[in-house]
Parts: structure tokens; C-alpha cells; sequence
């Protein structure tokens, strides 16, 4: 869980250190194991008047954008405990987020590879931090989404009981639990809310090539 400071400058996650910033414009996740580098980013940002966290860990990653929905994800490739074209690929599927890469890798094909896995930029390491700035503003322009907004505020969310389904962002939770779904399991579970409380029988149903629709 997330305990921020009063004053907003240091939070505690999963027993880690997170470092918080109060800003006017985006909220930023900052996943570098570098830790010097990690400072200077996140100084950086702050001052561009950004509100940023940082974790140097694949799992921590993981937890933090399912409890801060951040705006943005700023990924190193190379992390202790992940591989980071995975996590790449975890954190668009299960949340949507936009994602850029920063990575000193000198694997060509990693770019290509992020790229096509679902992130919205890459940058080579070393960058300017300017440079960085500017694409994290692009990225956000991009996406064209509300900065920041809490799970509660969406439009997009269908409701059946403690079951909420955020269909802007294709995330469903129970209470404060995130379910992971695959596709086709969120797919169904969207089929059959909207037609709550009518029970369906299975034979109502025809999924076949990874689609779902109703035969009545």
C-alpha cells in the first residue's frame, strides 16, 4: 500500500522507498534501478512541475500502477528482477498506461521489439534531460487523457455490485482488487454484466476465434 508523507515528498511502498513530488501536471512512474540516475530524472521533473514516484523494481512496478494509476511509466529495460519488454507488455495489457522506454540496451532489435509490444516511445540512455521532458509531453498530448483521474472519476465504468468495469482502460476490480483477466475473459464478463441480472446459460453464448457474442 501507499503511505504519502503530509507534505508530500517521500512515500513508503511495499517497505521500499518511493520518491514523491508535488506538481501541477502529470503523475509520473519513474521504474530506473539506477539510483543516481533515478535522482536527477525525478529532480527534473519536479521541477517541470511533474509529481513524480520512483520504484527500481519490476514488482514494485507492477503494484504501483495498479494503486497510483500514474498518467505515464518512464521503463528501464534492464531491472534485477524482470525482464523489461515483459513488464512493457504486462503494464500496457493490464492497464492501458503509457509507456516510454529508456534504455542504455545495445540490442537493436529492443526498440522494434518495445515498440511493437506497446510502448509509446523510446529513448536511448544517455539522453538529454531535456529531451526527455519533451517526450514525455508528446506522449501525453498523445494519449489525450485526463491527468491523474481516480478509478471512482471515470465515465466509462460499469457497475454490478462491488464489481467495477473501467472500459476506457479495459480494467475490472472488485472492491479495491484488480482482477487479471485475459481478453476473452474480459470480453465475457463485459457480456454478461450488461446483461445483469438475467442469467444466461452457457449455450447463450458462441466465443470462438478469441470474439464473444450473444446467440439470443
Amino acid at each position: 500500500m501507499v503511505d504519502l508523507a503530509v507534505g508530500g515528498t517521500l512515500a513508503a511502498f511495499g517497505g521500499r522507498q518511493m520518491v514523491a513530488t508535488n506538481g501541477r501536471a502529470a503523475h509520473v512512474l519513474l521504474v530506473e534501478d539506477d539510483l543516481a540516475l533515478a535522482a536527477t530524472v525525478c529532480d527534473s521533473l519536479r521541477v517541470s512541475g511533474h509529481c513524480v514516484w520512483h520504484v527500481d523494481r519490476g514488482a514494485d512496478a507492477e503494484a504501483a500502477v495498479d494503486r497510483l494509476r500514474p498518467d505515464l511509466v518512464v521503463l528501464d529495460l534492464i531491472l534485477p528482477d524482470r525482464n523489461g519488454l515483459v513488464l512493457c507488455a504486462t503494464l500496457k495489457a493490464r492497464t492501458g498506461t503509457p509507456v516510454i522506454i529508456c534504455s542504455a540496451t545495445k540490442r537493436h532489435d529492443d526498440a522494434v521489439i518495445g515498440l511493437h509490444l506497446g510502448a509509446d516511445d523510446f529513448v536511448h540512455k544517455p539522453f538529454s534531460l531535456d529531451e526527455l521532458q519533451a517526450r514525455i509531453d508528446l506522449v501525453l498530448r498523445r494519449s489525450a487523457r485526463p491527468l491523474h483521474t481516480p478509478p471512482e472519476a471515470s465515465v466509462h465504468v460499469q457497475r454490478v455490485g462491488t464489481l467495477a468495469i473501467d472500459t476506457g482502460r479495459c480494467r475490472v476490480t472488485v472492491g479495491d482488487e484488480v482482477l487479471p483477466l485475459t481478453p476473452i475473459e474480459y470480453r465475457l464478463l463485459r457480456r454478461l454484466a450488461s446483461r445483469s441480472p438475467e442469467v444466461l446459460h452457457t449455450r447463450h453464448l458462441d466465443i470462438r476465434h478469441d470474439r464473444i457474442k450473444l446467440t439470443r
